[in-house]
């Protein structure tokens, strides 16, 4: 077993963040609540436009960026967040 890591507010202040999968999501020992909700930004990749958002979200773990590893899967808050390196 790993780390526990917990998350703080999120962006916006919200209840709630809906992650899509492929979105980018930037952890951070910053507060976000304050944040504006999500970030979308629009990429073209062979004709085919794709919305994608950009998630920040507040964690606890000050060593995190030294213990992750690319390709990996974290868990934040107990398993209720998965996320790939």
């Amino acid at each position: 077993k790993g780390p526990e890591i917990r998350t703080g507010p999120l962006q916006g202040d919200a209840d709630v963040a809906e992650i899509q999968l492929g979105a980018t999501v930037e952890l951070t020992l910053e507060d976000v609540s304050t944040d504006p909700a999500v970030v979308v930004t629009q990429t073209t990749d062979d004709d085919d436009d794709e919305v994608l958002s950009h998630h920040r979200i507040r964690v606890d773990y000050l060593s995190i960026c030294k213990t992750v590893e690319v390709g990996k899967q974290i868990l934040l808050d107990d398993g209720l967040i998965a996320l790939e390196v």
